[in-house]
């Protein structure tokens, strides 16, 4: 993870300018002037910012133990379905459908190591992401925006770099369902067709000056 190079770099207070329902609405942000995309985060408090850290500290450990529950429970699905692919072989052999039972055997194959080690790899890594998530909420005490952004990119290469829209708030499958069915469905899912994360810190994720809806200042400008 190289993080800690980009995390040092100069912050600085502007008004942001943004449509949001149809109306001009004016806000102080912080912009990352050094970051590619002009990042820009939400100011806060600096008792906020203290009480979001020690949240983030308390409680990245139980986003561990979910997290880390979650792939042992994708193994156990992985394994349930891939034995289960022997049966449809043996349906196949029985009506002598030879080229269905190539397909299957290769295609079950094939995903059930992919996601087994996909998931093996998910666990190794999570108690690291734990501890640097820990540590970038104790930076966020001395140097706040530092802090802040450390956490935002440690979060989000925990989640595979998919940033909060694919967060399972904001997921179909979850909108329309209970969380129990919506877990079971996700688990059971072997293709993983839909993506689902979870961000401990949405708020602390950055959204750019490149975004469509803001006004002023132009990311154009601020390169200059």
């Amino acid at each position: 993870m190289k993080i800690l190079p980009k995390v040092f770099s100069t912050f600085k207070e502007y008004e942001v300018v943004k449509v949001k329902n149809y109306k001009l609405v004016k806000k102080i942000e912080i912009i990352d002037v050094d970051s590619k995309n002009l990042d820009r985060y939400k100011k806060l408090s600096m008792h906020e910012m203290a009480r979001k850290a020690t949240f983030i500290f308390l409680f990245s450990p139980v986003l561990l133990a979910l997290k880390v529950s979650f792939n042992v429970l994708q193994i156990v699905f992985d394994c349930s379905s891939y034995f289960l692919s022997w049966f449809t072989m043996g349906k196949a052999l029985a009506d002598a459908k030879i080229i269905k039972i190539f397909e299957i055997a290769i295609t079950s194959r094939v995903d059930f190591f992919k996601n087994i080690a996909q998931d093996i790899i998910f666990i190794v890594r999570a108690p690291f992401f734990t501890i640097a998530m820990q540590y970038g909420a104790l930076l966020t005490l001395i140097s706040p925006n530092r802090g802040r952004k450390a956490i935002a990119k440690i979060e989000r290469s925990w989640n595979y770099n998919m940033d909060r829209s694919y967060d399972y708030k904001k997921s179909k499958r979850f909108k329309e369902n209970s969380l129990l069915s919506a877990l079971f469905k996700t688990l059971s899912d072997v293709d993983r067709e839909e993506d689902v994360v979870f961000y401990l810190a949405p708020c602390f994720q950055p959204g750019s000056l490149n975004d469509k809806h803001i006004i002023y200042p132009l990311a154009s400008d601020m390169k200059k």
